[in-house]
């Protein structure tokens, strides 16, 4: 050991953040720092390593948020136009999402028979774990789902509460999502593209005349899944 020398270091920390991404590469470094100063203090290694070691650089936002604030989800229920059916339906998915942490598969899946209504219950499935789920329903998803269901019933055969609004009349697959506008409103960048800070951003900021409704839509791109590009 007493041999190693600065470049032996660099040469593994290159090798290692070929595999580590950088927030573990800072772990890697913080040990391999750790182990040098031992070994210097034991005299087995040249004094000074450790601090020819630099350490990759994480930026504050730079990864997706783990949730969004709570106020910030209230603005984009209230951009929601709740007069119309799509807007019922949608307004009723996302305050199912952000009340009770579900996913986007698990709302499109919730059936007539999976809402207790007279118990105040909501039985959901869940994907991840193959396992039922019973939740307490709240008064205002309550509402939402009487809004949403007396305006648009599901016609038979279908259950499912959520469905397409547009022809063909269907359920929704939980493993695509929906497409953007043709006429982006807070952005220009592909939805897919856009980064957590814009799009808090774009939730916050004031729409323009005439824009409210394509907005709520454009952000439900990031939650609600549709089986074909042509379906809102």
């Amino acid at each position: 050991m007493r041999c190693i020398r600065a470049g032996n270091i660099e040469s593994y920390i290159a090798k290692a953040g070929r595999r580590l991404s950088r927030a573990s590469l800072q772990h890697d470094i913080a040990a391999l720092r750790g182990f040098l100063r031992f070994l210097t203090m034991d005299g087995r290694a040249p004094a000074g390593l450790d601090r020819q070691i630099d350490t990759p650089r994480l930026y504050r936002l730079e990864q997706l948020p783990r949730a969004l604030p709570w106020e910030t989800v209230r603005t984009l229920l209230r951009s929601m136009d709740t007069a119309s059916p799509m807007g019922l339906r949608d307004y009723a998915m996302f305050l199912l999402i952000a009340t009770y942490g579900l996913r986007a598969s698990e709302v499109v899946a919730i059936n007539l028979e999976d809402i207790h209504w007279r118990q105040g219950i909501l039985r959901i499935h869940q994907r991840k774990t193959s396992s039922p789920l019973e939740l307490p329903l709240t008064n205002e998803v309550l509402s939402a789902l009487v809004k949403h269901l007396k305006r648009t019933p599901p016609p038979a055969p279908y259950r499912r509460v959520f469905l397409r609004m547009r022809a063909p009349m269907g359920v929704s697959a939980p493993g695509r999502t929906h497409r953007p506008p043709r006429q982006p409103i807070a952005h220009s960048a592909p939805l897919n593209e856009v980064r957590p800070q814009s799009l808090c951003a774009a939730l916050t900021a004031k729409p323009r005349p005439g824009t409210k409704i394509a907005h709520a839509h454009a952000l439900a791109g990031f939650l609600v899944p549709v089986t074909t590009r042509r379906d809102q």
